[in-house]
């Protein structure tokens, strides 16, 4: 059994009664388990998923903070909720497994956001991923053109590892290869 890590601002409120977000339990595939669970809540890391059968998700693959859940409103008896699984942790913003081809994109364009470059090179790479916004994926070929050109422009952002994993999960080809170095 495992237990969850919970952010400080949440346990904070836990210990006071406050509102706060419990934890969230859902499959590589985005089926949700539960959103109900608690600080001390135990979980089977080798539990599986009853909809797909696939593995269960405890936590961020980047950083190991909970996934999270429903909103805890202190002193409220049943409201209904209107729970949707977050495609990203709340702590490091990484996604999570079960992540859009779209969100995924948006973590490219939040990693680029971090990186040091000149301003015209920032402006090409952007530009690049909105274009890639707008390929479905299928085009493998196409896309591999594109990161060859976003290479051209930023080989340190291109070859970043949390890029070239990215990159790999899109089905860019070459993405282990000659385009990312």
């Amino acid at each position: 059994m495992q237990s969850l890590r919970f952010p400080e601002r949440d346990l904070h409120k836990i210990r006071r009664d406050e509102s706060h977000h419990r934890a969230a339990l859902a499959c590589r595939r985005g089926h949700v388990m539960s959103i109900y669970l608690m600080v001390d809540a135990r979980v089977d890391p080798e539990q599986k998923c009853t909809q797909c059968g696939a593995g269960v998700v405890t936590g961020c693959p980047n950083c190991g903070l909970r996934v999270r859940g429903e909103y805890y409103a202190a002193g409220v008896i049943g409201f209904s909720s209107n729970y949707e699984l977050p495609g990203f942790c709340d702590e490091c913003g990484s996604a999570f497994p079960w992540a859009t081809r779209e969100q995924r994109i948006y973590e490219l364009e939040n990693i680029l956001d971090q990186q040091e470059m000149a301003e015209h090179d920032r402006l090409f790479i952007a530009e690049r991923l909105r274009e890639l916004h707008s390929m479905d994926g299928s085009d493998r070929k196409a896309q591999a053109n594109l990161w060859k050109r976003i290479r051209s422009y930023g080989p340190a952002f291109a070859t970043h590892a949390a890029v070239r994993r990215i990159a790999e999960g899109l089905g860019v080809e070459g993405a282990g290869s000659a385009i990312f170095g």
